[in-house]
Order: C-alpha cells, then sequence, then structure tokens
C-alpha cells in the first residue's frame, strides 16, 4: 500500500551538521506509509540543500522553503495545514527516531482507539545516554489524568516530539508565536481536545543535547516567554477546569520559583515582570493552598513564602539553596 495514513513534520533551521541523521532515522522506519513535511525556516548554511537531495531519491519527502525564520512553533502550524495523513508525529532536527517509532505508535493508537500515543525517550549527551520511560507496560488514561500528569512535568512532557497524535486533536489549535517553551503553551489546548491517551513503556525517541542549543543557554527572554506560557496556561485551565485546579496552581508556582531562581542566580536585573506577578502565586496558593504545600519540597516552600514577604531578600535565599543544592 501506497497511502500515506502518517505525517511527519520536521521543521529545520541551520542544522546541517545534525540532518542526515535525522532524516535517515525516518525514512529508513520499518513502518512505511508515511510523507516526511520539511518546513525550512530561511537556513544559510546547506541545511536546505542536504534536504534537497534526500527528497530526489524519496517520493515520501516534501520540503516547503521559507524566506525568513518564522520559529518551529509556527513552522509546525504551517505543517500541519498541509499533512495528508490521518495522524500526526514531529520530529526535530538535531534529533532522531529509533527504527520502530512510527510502527509502535500507530499500532498503539489504532489498537487502543486512542487519540494520542506518547512514548519514552532518550536523552543524549554526548556519549552519557539518559532514558526516560513513562511507564513500564502500556496504559491508558484520560484526558483528565493526563493532564495532572502533563501540569506535574514528570512522566508526560510539554514535548510534542514523544508523541503520535489523531490529526483531529489539532482542530481550533493556533500554536504559539515564541521562541521558546512554544509546546508549553500549546500542549494543554490538544490534550483537552483529545479523550483518550494511550502510554508506550518503550523509549522511542532520541532528544540530543549540544552546547550549541538554545535551550542549554540563558536568556532574559527566554525566561520571560516561559513564565508568559505557564501563565497563560494557568488562565485557561482554570476557565475550564476539570477538578484539576490545585494541579495547576502547583505547576504555576513551580514554574514561578524556577525563573526566580535563575534569574537570581545570573544576577538578572530585569525581574520586573516577576515582582508584577506576586500577587498571582499567592492567589493560587490561598485556593489550593492545602496541595501546594504538600507537594511542594521544603526548600520550596522557604523559597515561595521568603519571595512573598521579602522579594528582594528572597534572592539571598535563593542564591543560599543553590549553593547547598549543586
Amino acid at each position: 500500500m501506497s497511502e500515506q495514513i502518517l505525517s511527519v513534520i520536521l521543521p529545520v533551521y541551520n542544522c546541517e551538521t545534525t540532518i542526515r541523521k535525522c532524516i535517515e532515522s525516518v525514512i529508513n522506519q520499518s513502518f512505511s506509509q508515511f510523507e516526511l513535511i520539511i518546513i525550512d525556516n530561511g537556513s544559510n548554511d546547506n541545511t536546505l540543500k542536504i534536504c534537497e537531495e534526500y527528497r530526489k531519491n524519496d517520493s515520501r519527502i516534501n520540503i516547503y522553503s521559507l524566506d525568513t525564520n518564522i520559529g518551529a512553533s509556527k513552522a509546525r502550524e504551517y505543517g500541519i495545514k498541509r499533512t495528508k495523513g490521518d495522524y500526526i508525529a514531529f520530529i526535530d532536527g538535531d534529533d532522531n527516531y529509533l527504527s520502530d517509532f512510527l510502527a509502535a505508535m500507530y499500532n498503539l493508537i489504532t489498537r487502543e482507539s486512542a487519540d494520542i500515543a506518547i512514548c519514552g525517550f532518550s536523552y543524549v549527551k554526548g556519549n552519557i545516554v539518559t532514558e526516560h520511560a513513562i511507564c513500564d507496560n502500556v496504559n491508558t488514561i484520560s484526558r483528565d489524568q493526563a493532564l495532572r500528569e502533563l501540569l506535574l512535568d514528570n512522566k508526560i512532557r510539554n514535548y510534542m516530539w514523544d508523541k503520535l497524535f489523531k490529526r483531529e486533536v489539532f482542530d481550533g489549535i493556533a500554536f504559539p508565536e515564541c521562541s521558546y517553551f512554544e509546546d508549553m503553551g500549546v500542549m494543554a489546548d490538544i490534550f483537552n481536545n483529545a479523550e483518550k491517551i494511550v502510554l508506550c513503556p518503550y523509549n522511542l525517541y532520541c532528544y540530543h543535547f549540544w552546547d550549541s542549543s538554545l535551550v542549554n543557554r540563558y536568556d532574559h527572554n527566554k525566561f520571560v516567554d516561559g513564565w508568559n506560557q505557564a501563565y497563560g496556561r494557568y488562565i485557561k485551565l482554570n476557565e475550564n477546569a476539570n477538578g484539576i485546579q490545585d494541579v495547576n496552581a502547583f505547576a504555576l508556582i513551580q514554574w514561578y520559583l524556577r525563573l526566580f531562581k535563575y534569574m537570581t542566580i545570573e544576577d538578572d536585573t530585569e525581574d520586573d515582570f516577576l515582582k508584577k506577578n506576586i500577587s498571582v502565586i499567592e492567589e493560587a496558593l490561598e485556593n489550593n493552598k492545602k496541595y501546594v504545600l504538600e507537594a511542594l519540597s521544603t526548600s520550596k516552600k522557604a523559597l515561595l513564602f521568603s519571595i512573598i514577604y521579602d522579594f528582594d531578600e528572597a534572592k539571598e535565599v535563593a542564591r543560599y539553596l543553590y549553593v547547598k543544592n549543586r
């Protein structure tokens, strides 16, 4: 059969050193009924040329070359609008699939009549590989269960690439225009369009850490984007709550503490947006105090109360905790 029942979306930008391994991990899948949609975000190295080489030899590859970089998030949205498959997967240009990623995920999502399938993955940094399994056996969960796990950011993460989606879950979804943490801004919306999620016990995706990667560098705008996505998610989920207000508040406070710590360690003085949002975390804490205080570690509780009572003094607490826990 030549029918393309699955679409893989690959946004690329200046990844000439990694793109070959990435593309080959897709075209050499044990499952062959797919199309690979590559969106080149205005690369100025050899990335597009390399992609064109593969397209000449594989009719399943389609390339859309953009004049300017619209960001990974909007590139994914661009790709979704051009898919033919009933199911959609994603991959980043510096990562790779294991050979059975598509087969295992497609078999699970169809067998369980699910809307989203999620697998485990491996973090790869040089010769060091850290496994992140999400379950021991195949497990199906409801939308509300999945949202709780997503907010806890433990088993289920805000990544596009470790999942296979039924294309209908993207109906009405607008991807955010931001450079960082873009998946967090849209994943809860996608989950809200699903009824049933299946968890895969196998680690099928390889996420590579590179020293030059954006995620490995401190950037003020990065953390502003992070807070904006976290806060936007918090507001939307509170408006359409399904018994998850407690973990929603916990997730927002966790994010606030994370940003406070990193901004303090980096001596970032542009912290006005953190000061302005102290009332937000106070309200989130007050309305869900029992759950939040039980879920937070002792050190994070100390930092939280320090921020509420004296923002500037809390920076000393953050520095102390950073040195102590290094």
